[in-house]
Order: structure tokens, then sequence, then C-alpha cells
């Protein structure tokens, strides 16, 4: 989830001319574009980011006591779609 979550905002920084393709800062630059319309909180965007982590093996899973659920955040992540889709559409407009 978290690498969809990571592309959407280098699609969307790439169409509106602010290219990020850092870890972070794709989903920051989705973060302070989207505004209220972005729904995750820092910590479910912190678990989705530990998540992926894991499973590529950079950091050591072995301590994690639970997994968190990651219905919600993918539900809120689907939920965004339209407003990332508003907001290409927009940027297409002006070319």
């Amino acid at each position: 989830m978290f690498s969809m979550l990571r592309t959407l905002g280098m699609v969307l920084g790439q169409a509106i001319g602010k290219p990020a393709f850092g870890r972070r800062s794709a989903v920051d630059l989705l973060r302070s574009t989207l505004r209220d319309e972005f729904t995750l909180t820092s910590t479910q965007v912190r678990q989705l980011e530990v998540a992926r982590l894991e499973y590529a093996g950079k950091i050591d899973s072995s301590g994690s006591a639970e997994s968190p659920d990651y219905l919600a955040p993918a539900l809120q992540i689907k939920k965004m779609l339209g407003p990332i889709r508003h907001c290409l559409d927009l940027e297409a407009a002006q070319w």
C-alpha cells in the first residue's frame, strides 16, 4: 500500500511540475496537495511505510508484536483516488 501511495504522489508531482521521488517526499507532496482530502494519519502512513520496509527486508520484522489493520488505510487510499484524479484532470486541462 505504501508503494502505491508513493507512486500516486510521484505521478501527481510530475503532473504539477513538482517532481518528488523520495520515499517520503512523494507522500508529503500528495498530503500537501490534497490537504483535507488526504485522510491518512501520520501514524497510518508510518505503519504502511514500515510494512513496506519489512517486506523488502530493509528492516527487521522479528520485533513486530502485532500486525496493524491495513484495510482501513487501503479504503482511505481508494477514496483519495477521486481527488487525485481531479488534480490530474485540472493539470491536463492547462496543457
